[in-house]
């Protein structure tokens, strides 16, 4: 059949099945991964220049962490509304502002050396990137079909570990030689950039099912499936916030490896995750056996993580590899099966719950892990007890329940 999309003059088609043939949704798939990534920039540059912040503010490990956990408590709060916010008035405007809350956040962050005003600015940041983190992906089941999800999700997801893993290579390096502020400088500009290409390109898809202005609800997308999706978002973020946070600061304090070493060799699971993950997101699609997936990943990211405190050398190397490979995994996975879980018309308060458990778990993670390692100060310890959520997520995974019979198989 056909369709016109809401107040354009391109007619798009679109097969009995679903699948909609029009260019314009590779646009806005593009335009969505880019500022996914720019938000998980802005999340991840503090994590690879941490020790040096700790200078710059004067602050303990506990306060450093602060710097990553307020960053994403605004998700706490915001998530579920922002949501139903989007499911009822699009994301075209809604997208626009949070890219510009994540722009003007970095520059108050690089305006000041008091602590509390570099607070201020990440709660900002924090502000755009949970619109964004919810709005983007709600754009997807819009064009793509459900049969498509897993390719789309896939190729959607690689926009946080790429973002990390810009921030990792990068960061370290600017901060040492032009200054700490450069980073921010750059995560601003690029914010405000695709903040326009966001306006300019953002718009609803035809496999909305209902009118924008409609009253949607939370009822709507509650269920013991989508609870245990975001359960394991949940405890994927922790894995991957008390890495990205800590392990630099690990390998130099307990490995003596520099900050570019430390950002270099954090960034590996990330460059190997960028790889893994769309083909993870394609595979899913056709084996159908999602929580094989889940399982795995969770596992693997145990290992890794275990891995890391007892070697050194090429076998540190080839833990991160391993940690990197299964934490590609998740992400795809849990994208598709949110989306799966509820319908295109309510796909923003689906991803704003999940988002919810997920900024719980992420929260936490980094004062709670700099608590451990000034506790116990040991390496193997903490990344122990980082190790425990994956392997409670596969717990998790072993018992999931869906509607759809072949999430239930292995």
């Amino acid at each position: 059949m056909w369709t016109r999309i809401t107040g354009k003059k391109t007619i798009k088609r679109m097969n009995t099945d679903g699948h909609v043939h029009s260019s314009s949704r590779w646009a806005v798939l593009f335009v969505s991964f880019m500022t996914f990534l720019i938000s998980a920039y802005a999340l991840q540059v503090v994590a690879p220049i941490l020790a040096q912040l700790q200078a710059v503010f004067g602050i303990s490990y506990v306060s450093a962490g602060l710097l990553m956990s307020v960053a994403v408590l605004p998700g706490l709060f915001l998530a579920l509304p922002a949501g139903l916010l989007i499911d009822k008035y699009g994301f075209k405007k809604i997208g626009f502002l949070a890219a510009i809350f994540v722009t003007v956040g970095s520059l108050i962050f690089v305006s000041t050396t008091f602590f509390v005003v570099a607070l201020l600015g990440r709660v900002i940041q924090g502000i755009g990137m949970v619109l964004l983190s919810i709005g983007t992906p709600t754009v997807i089941p819009q064009w793509f079909n459900d049969k498509e999800y897993g390719r789309a999700m896939g190729i959607f997801a690689i926009g946080p570990p790429l973002g990390a893993a810009i921030s990792f290579l990068s960061a370290p390096f600017l901060a040492q030689t032009f200054g700490w502020q450069v980073p921010f400088y750059i995560g601003a500009f690029t914010s405000a950039v695709f903040a326009v290409a966001f306006l300019l390109t953002m718009r609803t898809g035809p496999l909305r099912s209902i009118q924008t202005g409609r009253r949607p609800g939370i009822r709507h997308i509650i269920s013991r499936e989508l609870m245990e999706i975001s359960l394991v978002w949940m405890l994927f973020g922790v894995v991957q916030a008390g890495f990205l946070t800590w392990v630099p600061s690990l390998l130099v304090t307990f490995k003596g490896l520099s900050l570019v070493e430390a950002g270099f060799l954090s960034s590996i699971f990330l460059v190997f995750a960028i790889v893994l993950v769309p083909i993870v997101g394609l595979a899913s699609d056709s084996v159908g056996r999602h929580r094989l997936f889940i399982i795995g990943g969770g596992l693997g990211m145990a290992v890794g993580l275990n891995a890391m405190g007892f070697s050194s050398g090429v076998p540190l190397v080839i833990s991160f590899l391993v940690f990197g490979g299964s934490a590609a995994m998740v992400p795809p996975i849990i994208l598709a099966l949110t989306a799966r879980a509820s319908s295109p018309e309510y796909a923003g308060a689906a991803f704003g719950l999940t988002t919810i458990f997920q900024m719980v778990g992420t929260t936490v993670t980094a004062p709670l892990i700099g608590y451990v390692i000034e506790t116990t100060q040991s390496d193997q310890v903490t990344y122990f007890f980082i190790s425990c959520f994956a392997l409670v997520s596969v717990i998790i995974a072993l018992v999931m329940h869906s509607k759809k019979q072949e999430l239930n198989k292995f």
